[in-house]
């Protein structure tokens, strides 16, 4: 039996505790009340500004420091544990598993892990590698969506999902081409073209994991069918070993079948150009597209900020999984921005007012409808570090109604203005209204040029 000075099941048990505790008061208070009092068109007025006022600059901040309080008690009793295990190691004894992890049991994930990504990272990070493969060879449908796991082992997991729903769609579609009446062929088979597309989708996602023209590796972090639509994301780059990651988030219209294709390689593009301006390996880089949400598919659904704010709820656990399993590993905390396009930079703008500190490390918001938010500082993103890229003509700048959808980030006080334009020596001036709207990650441009520079940490 090994000597402990404390019970150290207990310490860890504790910490757990206190980490469960801090995600809830931001998860279960400030979170849902910013919902409300920020997103609340019924009360109107100047005493209304003023409480809105109040919550941004002082109640909701007392909240999460709060929580990084507790976030930060979790981490010395995790390390006086760790400390005591391998003191009493040094006395012959036979420990037990360093780490602070949730006991494993056969291949069953504990209660809580996947409802907070500090504590599954926690879990995670605390397995044995062999422990690891048997989660992701026999859970391997909850291990690929779960934020803090590290990006490989998602990988793992989701291609052996989508290898089997691929199957799985294939002999679907084959019955039914087996079975169709003769009058279906002469009257339409609604059937037939749903079970076709549905292959095709699968297929676009297995598509853009080929390596692109760099031959560099790509990871399906997300896979997803929950919802109106299927969701994937895609980086292209190893998010568990590059020193910046940036994460793009599309908007209207985006979808996995239609344009999951075309966002991997805006990626690869990004991840070409910071590593050329930023002076750094491509390997250094990982870019990361990621259709991890229900983008409204019209202008109606597109009009008000619901889809937004789900959104966001999907995409600040995405972002804070990265940063807590990147945490528990030699690789370390890296440089993380995050870019929003069209709706999908509100969507980011309200991940990034749920996002603990520290996680977000710069936000650029493209072709904004609306920032999200009145004030700066109700990002959680260090001071200086939020942009705008909006180029002159593009028609869906600030068209957000202000109860939905906030501030235009161009009028928000201390954001920095980037370089938007679009045009390039090969095609020049752009005049198509649409073509304004979704060309800031296009090749040869200005406009993509700051943007790799925001996320090579150089601007």
């Amino acid at each position: 039996m090994p000597l402990y000075g404390a019970d150290i099941d207990q310490m860890r048990e504790l910490g757990r505790m206190l980490l469960a505790k801090a995600e809830q008061l931001e998860a279960d208070v400030a979170r849902p009340l910013s919902h409300q009092i920020l997103g609340s068109s019924v009360w109107r007025g100047p005493n209304a500004e003023g409480f809105r006022s109040d919550w941004s600059a002082s109640l909701e901040p007392m909240i999460r420091r709060a929580a990084q309080q507790l976030r930060a008690a979790n981490e010395r009793l995790t390390a006086n544990a760790n400390e005591q295990e391998q003191a009493s190691r040094g006395t012959g004894g036979s420990g037990v598993a360093v780490g602070g992890a949730l006991p494993l049991r056969g291949t069953t994930i504990p209660r809580g892990v996947g409802l907070y990504p500090q504590a599954t990272a926690q879990w995670w990070a605390g397995l044995s590698d062999a422990e690891k493969q048997r989660q992701i060879e026999e859970n391997p449908e909850k291990i690929g969506n779960l934020d803090g796991v590290d990006a490989a082992s998602r990988d793992k997991a989701n291609r052996i999902v989508l290898a089997e729903a691929v199957k799985r769609a294939r002999e679907r579609l084959h019955e039914h081409e087996k079975n169709r009446s003769l009058w279906s062929h002469f009257v339409g088979d609604a059937e037939l073209v749903r079970l076709r597309r549905q292959l095709e989708e699968l297929r676009r996602i297995e598509d853009a994991l080929y390596p692109g023209h760099s031959g560099d590796p790509r990871q399906l972090l997300t896979l997803d069918f929950s919802g109106e639509r299927l969701k994937a994301a895609v980086s292209v780059g190893d998010v568990d070993k590059a020193s910046h990651i940036c994460v793009i988030v599309p908007g209207m219209t985006t979808n996995v079948h239609d344009s999951l294709q075309g966002n991997v390689d805006s990626a690869e593009r990004l991840r070409n150009r910071t590593a050329a301006l930023g002076g750094m390996r491509r390997k250094d880089i990982a870019t990361v597209a990621w259709l991890g949400y229900d983008a409204p598919q019209d202008i109606i659904k597109a009009s008000v900020a619901g889809d937004a704010h789900l959104g966001a709820e999907r995409l600040s656990p995405f972002l804070t999984g990265i940063d807590s399993i990147r945490k528990q590993s030699p690789a370390g905390d890296p440089h993380m921005t995050v870019f929003g396009h069209s709706y999908g930079s509100t969507t980011s703008g309200f991940a990034a007012t749920m996002t603990p500190d520290g996680v977000i490390d710069k936000l650029v918001l493209a072709g904004s409808p609306g920032s999200g938010v009145t004030s700066l500082e109700q990002y959680s993103v260090p001071k200086g570090n939020v942009y705008v890229s909006a180029t002159p003509g593009d028609p869906f700048l600030g068209l957000g109604n202000d109860d939905y959808f906030k501030t235009d980030p161009r009028d928000l006080p201390g954001i920095k203005h980037l370089n938007a334009d679009i045009s390039d020596a090969d095609h020049g001036f752009i005049i198509d209204p649409i073509e304004m709207h979704t060309s800031y990650l296009k090749e040869k441009t200005a406009a993509l040029d700051d943007i790799a520079l925001v996320s090579a940490g150089k601007k």
